[in-house]
């Protein structure tokens, strides 16, 4: 018994495709904000504080776990967020995409070790040095 989100989203005046309640589920079990057993769905402590959260799942645990490293991880991972939350800050002209592409490396590279590139690191670097 009890109610699963697949119960209560086919209740929905528009529910949506039972293959999106399913993805979404797979995904909160994959954040850990989930539980499944025994057919019950249940919260994890971590997927309730989400849940607190107006952000997408994943953006909020980026914010929770930075803000469990200090203030520093947390103002970082907050930038990180608002990015991912915004248009993606790096343009790419058609007439000058080699440049846009070259730009964007070198944050990259300014941000972290070699192999360790990432394009969220990109623009945590490009607003560091706007902040400046």
């Amino acid at each position: 018994g009890g109610l699963t989100a697949r119960i209560v989203c086919a209740q929905l005046i528009q529910p949506p495709p039972a293959e999106a309640v399913l993805r979404s589920i797979m995904e909160l079990v994959q954040l850990e904000a989930l539980r499944v057993e025994h057919g019950q769905e249940k919260l994890t402590p971590l997927g309730e504080h989400l849940a607190a959260l107006p952000v997408d799942a994943c953006i909020g645990k980026l914010i929770l776990l930075g803000a469990t490293f200090g203030p520093d991880a947390t103002d970082k991972a907050l930038t990180v967020a608002a990015a991912l939350s915004s248009r993606w800050p790096f343009l790419r002209p058609l007439d000058q995409r080699d440049a846009a592409d070259e730009s964007q490396r070198r944050f990259a590279a300014k941000a972290s070790g070699p192999g360790m590139q990432s394009d969220h690191l990109a623009v945590l670097q490009a607003y560091l040095e706007w902040d400046e």
